[in-house]
């Protein structure tokens, strides 16, 4: 089963459980992300407040952009690899806002995970975006001219690294 789908099937299941209320307790009152509950030991709500969620179209966003943005994820860091980094930044947020959230307020849902996974996509693309941007300056400089590439600071000129290059290039203009 592609994991896009298994994402979709595990939150609609999950869904569909803590709805029914199963095992005599509400899943609610158990897994919810509680500021009090987490700071005071149930560090588990971390976990399972990416499970739950208020209603079908909080459920259903929830599935639509997770498959969209995790599915994009696993392509590009594998789908192993990929689902494990949204999941642990997903933790790792709900733990950072369990911390710091303030007495009655509370927080559920797979949206965490969602921006998770934008985040890991934000960082490929950035990532790239730098290294293209490093290649492209590298590229001018090597085909700017010796007086462009003075060192202003200390009044050195900095001369080609290829030398073998700017001689060839000499050469076909004086003949």
């Amino acid at each position: 089963m592609p994991p896009r789908r298994g994402y979709a099937l595990l939150l609609f299941l999950i869904g569909v459980a803590s709805s029914r209320m199963p095992l005599g307790r509400s899943w609610f009152d158990v897994g919810i992300l509680d500021g009090t509950r987490f700071r005071a030991g149930e560090l588990w709500r971390a976990v399972t407040a990416l499970t739950l969620h208020a209603d079908l179209a909080h459920l259903l966003a929830n599935i639509g952009f997770g498959a969209l943005f995790g599915g994009l994820a696993a392509r590009v860091y594998g789908a192993g690899c990929g689902w494990l980094l949204i999941l642990v930044a997903a933790v790792a947020a709900n733990a950072v806002n369990g911390l710091t959230m303030p007495a009655g307020r509370a927080s559920l849902g797979a949206s965490t995970a969602v921006f998770a996974a934008l985040g890991t996509l934000a960082v490929v693309r950035w990532r790239a975006r730098a290294y293209a941007t490093a290649a492209a300056v590298s590229a001018r400089r090597s085909r700017s001219p010796v007086w462009a590439r003075t060192s202003f600071g200390h009044g050195r000129v900095r001369w080609p690294t290829s030398s073998s290059r700017s001689r060839s290039r000499r050469r076909r203009r004086h003949t």
